[in-house]
Formats: structure tokens, sequence, C-alpha cells
């Protein structure tokens, strides 16, 4: 209730990557079985219960049943979601940086690999064993996400 969430990807039940605006202070939406991870990608931060969380490309982690209470920093902010199903899959949120006129290869080593470019709002999604190659003519951030699903 406190901005606008912009659904990016989402495997049903499993996982879930967005990004949201965020343009009030307010209670995180309860979760639970959910485990998260939070990224900051615009934007003065907020105060996340009592931490202070205004570092862009930092991730946090934390589960969906935590009771959350976002004060924002100086105005509206722009931060990044992946949610996972606990019992389903486990993910991990990195940040990949790539210098001007860089050059890499990502290969996909676990179920999927996503990568979203924020300058570009581009998700790249590869599955197990796949490859992309990125270039740039500008220094970036990227968002690799790891998603590796459990056995049923």
């Amino acid at each position: 209730g406190g901005g606008v969430t912009t659904e990016l990807f989402k495997l049903d039940g499993v996982v879930r990557l967005s990004r949201a605006t965020v343009s009030q202070d307010g209670p995180f939406s309860i979760f639970p079985g959910i485990d998260r991870h939070l990224l900051l990608l615009e934007g003065n931060g907020f105060f996340f219960n009592e931490i202070r969380f205004t570092e862009t490309y930092t991730p946090l982690d934390f589960t969906g049943e935590e009771p959350i209470e976002c004060k924002l920093v100086n105005g509206s902010c722009i931060d990044f979601n992946v949610m996972t199903q606990r019992a389903k899959a486990r993910s991990r949120l990195s940040v990949q940086p790539i210098a001007i006129n860089e050059s890499l290869m990502i290969m996909a080593d676990t179920d999927y690999k996503f990568i979203y470019d924020h300058s570009e709002n581009t998700l790249y999604k590869l599955e197990r064993a796949d490859r992309i190659g990125l270039s740039t003519t500008r220094a970036k951030n990227l968002l690799i996400i790891d998603v590796s699903l459990k056995d049923a």
C-alpha cells in the first residue's frame, strides 16, 4: 500500500522478481513461507524497522514473516525484490559491477539465473547451462539472481 510494484518475472509458487517505487511510510506486506532479498536501486532509502537502509546495490535478506515498518529517508525510492517460496526453492541476489567497454560471459550454474539491468530496465532469464554475453559502453551494476529448485 505504500507504493507501486512492477512484476518483472513470476514462476507461480516458486519465485517472484519485482521492482517497486516506495512513496510513503508504512508496513511491508507479510508473506509467510517466503524468503526475501531487497536492494535499493534509487533514492535516499529508508529505515527498515530500526536499520538504516540507504546504500544502493547492497542486498538485504529477511523472511516474509518478519513484521517490517518502513520509514522513508527524504522522499520516495525504488527497490528491487526477490521473493522465493522457502519450501520449493532457494535464491541468492548479488551485484556484478561492469566497467566501461567491458564484456562478460555469464553462465547459468543453477536452475535459473536472472540478470537485471536497471539502467535499461532489462531482465534476462537463463536456465541451467545457458550462457549470455553482455557488454556495455558505460559503467553500471548488474543484479544477478540465482534460483535453485528443491527436490519435490
